[in-house]
């Protein structure tokens, strides 16, 4: 974690008008000093680890970007087998041999679930 890090969070806590003694507690608390590589850990039916990146904030309090990426390894954890990626309103639920099932909101933010393939993409 960087010291820019580090004042970048000190920032968005001033900006949220807390009182004083709240503030103060806040920004009191020990900062890590390291960022996580992975901020979820979800296993599939067949053993294998699926990994979800961690995410920064940046400054306007977004994400740096929209995607949210898995990485699947093999079950005993020796191999990467891919990558999956989905949009950050996509909710991730499951995955098997060849597919993965999700929550995906429509234009109007009707929830539906669906079940899509994995594909192999040639490296």
């Amino acid at each position: 974690m960087t010291e820019e890090d580090i004042r970048s969070y000190d920032r968005r806590i001033e900006a949220q008008d807390l009182p004083a003694a709240e503030l103060e507690f806040e920004k009191s608390i020990p900062k890590p000093e390291r960022l996580p590589a992975y901020s979820r850990m979800f296993v599939d039916g067949l053993g294998r680890p699926w990994l979800l990146d961690y995410r920064r904030w940046d400054e306007e309090e977004e994400y740096s970007s929209p995607l949210r990426r898995w990485t699947v390894l093999a079950a005993d954890g020796s191999a990467v087998l891919g990558r999956f990626e989905h949009h950050e309103d996509v909710r991730f639920y499951d995955a098997g041999e060849g597919w993965v099932l999700v929550v995906e909101p429509d234009e109007l933010e009707v929830e539906h679930v669906r079940l899509y393939p994995l594909v192999e993409v040639e490296r």
